[in-house]
């Protein structure tokens, strides 16, 4: 089963319209993986940058908290309904980040926030 067959699942057991419950998703995703980045300057966890259509190329900006981070990135993800989104991150090291490199994430911050979503949706789904 695909993530988009587990969203229309999701939204059809919560009773909420398709629109809301991805823009809700994103919403989870961009905090777990922002709140999960390490920090040490904020240089990593200020570097995810949310766009429409295409990747970012921005290295975006510090950002210790993750707050203002993850407001952006809502605010992009809002107006994303019905368009592709990403939330790419082009810190020169954040690959080493995500796959271990970090005591602080040794299991990365991306791939185990998107199967955390997955998996807890799959998990309402089948209850």
């Amino acid at each position: 089963m695909s993530f988009a067959d587990d969203i229309k699942k999701f939204a059809e057991k919560t009773g909420n319209n398709m629109e809301d419950t991805v823009v809700t998703t994103i919403f989870q995703l961009n905090e777990l993986v922002v709140k999960r980045t390490p920090v040490d300057t904020g240089r990593a966890r200020g570097g995810w940058v949310a766009s429409v259509g295409n990747p970012s190329s921005s290295k975006g900006s510090q950002d210790t908290s993750g707050s203002a981070t993850i407001s952006k990135a809502n605010r992009k993800a809002a107006g994303s309904v019905g368009n592709i989104y990403y939330l790419a991150n082009n810190v020169e090291y954040i690959m080493l980040l995500e796959y271990g490199r970090s005591g602080q994430a040794p299991q990365g911050m991306a791939r185990i926030s998107a199967q955390e979503i997955k998996q807890n949706m799959r998990n309402y789904v089948s209850k």
